[in-house]
């Protein structure tokens, strides 16, 4: 097998991730923080809090924890009882705060990603939260119609968080499109339940768009002669190929980003792969036999 052209192939590949991959999102790994004017609280940079609205300075919605999934920092959204019968939810949304305009949601944008991923931790004291008593997570990208005066929907997506979890949980929020237009803007926001139940506790961290990666970039390949597994895969992702011709293959692995994280010559028919220094998430994988593309896919490195 020929290891030039497919060292070409990936430097083509890393050369174009822009164009592939498209805008993100502004400090989505909660890393930049700055002081609200008064100075007794912080908010992400980029994002606008529940801080920003209540002026009560015992109330603190979104607090700067360094137990991060990525990095160095995430975000704590926490709820506040203003009373015995009261609770106020809190919420993170995408973009700078507007005092003269403090619903605004959303910020420019003009791409269309495949989905909005993060990973969280929640609590929250009620046995099984369901009903008014969840989460959320919701991403919308509209475009505004200048002839009808309105803003057209043209995807959106919406993740229920109900599940306890001591530990991140990753998600992959896929996007549901109802148009073929280009949009101008998205909202995404995540919200905590308003109930009297005030020790509700969300940590997110990590949160943002895939697109299309390399490894779907060509037509997708379900090769059932090839068998990648298990997934998700902990620390070895086996390759079976004792169906599929014998010729010499190789593995190329992405992140959810798209940039190269490892590739692997596959020299036997089946062949068990260290996965086991990729940090845990999504990853993307491309299976090439004598520069041909053979097979794609996607597989989740957990911790356990």
């Amino acid at each position: 097998m020929k290891k030039a052209p497919i060292l070409i192939l990936v430097f083509s590949l890393l050369c174009n991730t822009y164009d592939v991959f498209g805008q993100q999102i502004t400090n989505g790994g909660m890393e930049q923080w700055a002081e609200l004017l008064n100075g007794d609280k912080e908010y992400p940079i980029g994002w606008t809090t529940r801080n920003h609205l209540e002026t009560n300075p015992q109330a603190n919605f979104g607090i700067k924890v360094e137990d991060a999934y990525k990095g160095s920092k995430a975000i704590l959204l926490q709820n506040f009882r203003v009373s015995p019968e009261v609770t106020l939810g809190s919420f993170l949304s995408l973009g700078v705060f507007d005092p003269t305009n403090p619903t605004k949601r959303g910020v420019p944008f003009t791409d269309r990603p495949v989905s909005l991923n993060f990973a969280y931790k929640y609590f929250t004291s009620k046995a099984n939260p369901s009903g008014f008593y969840k989460a959320k997570s919701i991403v919308r990208l509209t475009r505004w119609d200048a002839v009808n005066n309105a803003s057209v929907l043209v995807a959106d997506g919406e993740y229920e968080i109900i599940t306890k979890t001591n530990n991140y949980k990753l998600v992959e929020l896929e996007l549901n499109y109802y148009s073929q237009l280009q949009p101008d803007s998205v909202v995404v926001m995540f919200t905590t339940p308003s109930n009297p139940d005030d020790l509700v506790r969300l940590t997110l961290d990590d949160i943002h768009f895939v697109y299309d990666t390399p490894a779907s970039s060509d037509d997708s390949f379900v090769n059932d002669e090839i068998m990648v597994y298990p997934n998700p895969a902990k620390a070895f992702l086996n390759i079976d190929q004792s169906q599929a011709a014998s010729d010499e293959s190789q593995l190329l692995v992405f992140d959810a980003l798209g940039r190269l994280q490892m590739q692997h010559n596959l020299s036997s028919e089946v062949e068990t792969v260290d996965i086991a220094l990729l940090d845990t998430g999504f990853y993307f994988y491309q299976i090439r036999r004598n520069e041909a593309l053979v097979k794609t896919g996607k597989f989740l490195k957990s911790l356990n």
